[in-house]
């Protein structure tokens, strides 16, 4: 099964079943754009997020930022605060659910920035989320934030995604799937004392920023990735709004 047969029916069935309360709130700000030569490949695994950062925030303290890297048998970011993070480095981001554990209380901010980098956050583009966008990018998927009571998934914080800093493909201008920011706004700041204080799914792609030489990620196996995770995507997605 393709790639984007296989997140069309992520997507579609992902709807179907998506919990509304709280649903998050999305919005693209084209900020500060940036270009790149070109291609754009909609794969990308965890283990590739190279030099992507994380900075937290508790109303006006902040962590760091945090550079993405692994930690025992986990990858992601690791502070003294609090950790985001997954044990499946070599899966696809599209597939992917993230945990995050907060050791302070009153967590309102998380800013992931990639510039610099050959990361770009791909958000759902077209008719729910099911048309490719930038050339290459195929497939995207917006931030998700729930956490799960039986089998109901829902978002508890009434969370705000921005991204932010459109990127581009030589010579055409930014089709506005692809930024180099995500910002995730808690208006419910986001307390203590679960172990796993939420769950979040995203997607990455992986873009040539260089015009000499260019590295294309390795395939892998989909629908082995998929199966585990077909049924947090049934229950966890949530309806995109204000795109």
């Amino acid at each position: 099964m393709s790639r984007s047969i296989l997140k069309a029916v992520l997507v579609a069935g992902s709807l179907a079943f998506a919990a509304t309360a709280n649903a998050q709130t999305y919005v693209s700000d084209a900020g500060t754009p940036s270009y790149v030569p070109g291609p754009v490949v909609d794969y990308m695994r965890v283990d590739q997020l190279t030099g992507v950062t994380l900075t937290a925030y508790w109303g006006n303290t902040s962590s760091g930022p945090l550079t993405f890297g692994q930690q025992g048998g986990n990858w992601g970011f690791f502070g003294s605060n609090l950790s985001f993070f997954t044990n499946s480095g070599s899966s696809d981001t599209f597939f992917t659910a993230w945990s995050l554990d907060n050791l302070t209380s009153g967590l309102t901010r998380l800013v992931f920035e990639a510039a610099n980098t050959n990361t770009a956050f791909d958000r759902a583009w077209g008719f729910l989320g099911l048309a490719e966008g930038t050339p290459g990018s195929n497939i995207g998927n917006d931030m998700d934030v729930f956490r799960c009571t039986l089998l109901v998934c829902f978002d508890r914080w009434n969370t705000v995604v921005t991204y932010r800093n459109e990127i581009g493909v030589t010579p055409n201008a930014p089709v506005g799937d692809l930024f180099s920011q995500m910002d995730v706004a808690f208006g419910k700041a986001v307390g203590t004392g679960r172990g796993i204080e939420a769950n979040f799914t995203f997607d990455t792609d992986w873009v040539n920023k260089s015009s000499s030489g260019v590295v294309t990620p390795e395939p892998s196996t989909y629908a082995l990735m998929a199966a585990g995770l077909v049924g947090l995507f049934g229950v966890a997605r949530r309806r995109r709004q204000n795109g």
